[in-house]
């Protein structure tokens, strides 16, 4: 029952939804009355208390407008246009998304991750195709359990129905953060974040100017403390000759930059006409 009670918990439903009743078998009559009387109790229970079902007032509450900023408009018109039907939201504008609802609740994708039994897992993968499933929004985008994904593809690998449960969590986390969902100063998304302004801006990568993007994400003092903490690290890579103090001031670059930017713009664009096909489907 202790598995029961933590699911209901979950997905915020009353424990009198749920009853574990035994039948001997020679009272194998009694379960049309059984099952009859539970409905009757149903009724009278009224519908779920889904957080879901408040719809617009339960999304858009202070914290998250904050969080959201400029992405705003683009999480209302979502929420407007599928309404309390997340599934269907999460199956026409995450990649493979689609695939969800064919999760069986195994549990064998959770047991196979790697970082499962970590502080910062909220949700394992089959628990979050569920609260999906079960209209939890806000719950499943705020979340930091898809950024926690290292790629390693065990769940796949193991997935009995072989769901390809790696590009969900991408796509389910990439998504989040088109809308403005996503955790601000989640790790994983900070980081992604950064790297790709850094690597895209000349082909190359600045490690030291990433290094000290990360530093200094906290602010200059902590950015101070983080380096000092790390000085006999950086003296070692600067005698060794992996890290270039000039660097701060340039870097090393790709020799066709125009060719790179004109390449990534085309990706861009290709990639906003798709999704804006999504969102008018």
């Amino acid at each position: 029952m202790s598995k029961i009670d933590d699911t209901l918990k979950t997905l915020n439903l009353e424990s009198e939804r749920v009853r574990d009743l035994e039948v001997a078998i020679t009272d194998i009559e009694r379960v049309p009355e059984m099952i009859n009387k539970y409905a009757a109790e149903l009724v009278a229970v009224g519908p779920a208390r889904s957080k879901a079902s408040s719809h617009a007032s339960a999304i858009f509450d202070d914290a998250s407008f904050s969080r959201q900023g400029n992405d705003m408009s683009a999480n209302t018109a979502v929420a407007e246009k599928y309404r309390n039907n997340f599934l269907k939201e999460i199956e026409e504008q995450v990649e493979m998304g689609d695939w969800v609802k064919m999760c069986m609740q195994c549990g064998v994708c959770s047991g196979s991750c790697p970082t499962n039994f970590q502080s910062a897992w909220e949700h394992p993968p089959q628990e979050l195709f569920m609260m999906i499933r079960a209209g939890k929004r806000e719950e499943v985008l705020t979340s930091s359990s898809m950024w926690n994904c290292t790629s390693c593809y065990n769940c796949i690998v193991r997935c009995p129905r072989k769901l390809p449960i790696t590009h969900i969590m991408h796509g389910i986390a990439e998504y989040a953060h088109r809308i403005g969902m996503a955790p601000k100063m989640q790790p994983t998304r900070f980081f992604s974040g950064l790297f790709w302004k850094n690597c895209t801006h000349t082909g190359r990568t600045n490690e030291l100017k990433l290094s000290m993007g990360l530093y200094f994400k906290d602010g200059l003092v902590q950015g101070i403390k983080n380096g000092l903490a790390m000085q006999a690290v950086a003296l070692g890579l600067v005698k060794a000759k992996r890290l270039n103090v000039m660097e701060l001031f340039g870097g090393h670059k790709c020799k066709d930059q125009k060719g790179i930017h004109a390449m990534l713009n085309k990706a861009y664009e290709i990639e906003r006409t798709r999704k804006a096909a999504k969102m008018a489907g």
